[in-house]
């Protein structure tokens, strides 16, 4: 989830001088332009794992913000870049409510603590995975192969996903986990 967040920040220095970025763009690129979106996306999306399944949610979610991430390598100008951040912010925000509810369902009380650490140890994975990646292949690739590669491993998680997770009905749930 983070690593497509932060993949701009390590990418910006070459970026602004190609796309004439201010700032004000800069900032509006690595922050407003994702998190204001997502934050407001968030709430009805948790309601929409609610009333049509998490797992599909949560794939779907993974499915668009990486595209967009991908495509985000594509961009003509900051504008163009700043409505895929927009889309990107879109896609994350199912996923937070989603995976926190399979948690909720699927550990009871005395495991769900861990589960939810080791979900937030893999969005520490995902800054250092950005940075690092981003970082070797930014000389290579350029900044516009590296949104390209960054996208890529979306679609096999989602597709991991898919396949492997069980998404319980709440009905079917007791009250403390599945």
């Amino acid at each position: 989830q983070t690593t497509d967040r932060n993949t701009p920040a390590i990418l910006l220095p070459k970026i602004s001088p190609e796309f004439g970025m201010t700032d004000a763009d800069a900032g509006m690129l690595n922050g407003a332009a994702f998190v204001v979106i997502a934050a407001l996306a968030t709430i009805p999306l948790a309601r929409v794992a609610d009333m049509c399944g998490r797992k599909h949610l949560l794939a779907g979610s993974l499915i668009v913000w990486s595209t967009l991430t991908s495509l985000s390598g594509l961009s003509q100008n900051t504008t163009q870049l700043c409505f895929l951040r927009v889309g990107i912010g879109l896609g994350e925000a199912g996923c937070t409510p989603a995976a926190q509810s399979l948690i909720a369902i699927m550990y009871g009380p005395g495991e769900r603590a861990s589960a939810m650490a080791v979900q937030q140890l893999g969005l520490a994975a995902g800054i250092a995975a950005a940075n690092l990646v981003g970082g070797l292949l930014i000389e290579p690739l350029g900044w516009r192969g590296v949104f390209g590669v960054m996208g890529v491993p979306g679609y096999f998680l989602a597709a991991l996903l898919l396949v492997t997770l069980k998404d319980p009905t709440v009905e079917n749930a007791t009250r403390y986990g599945g």
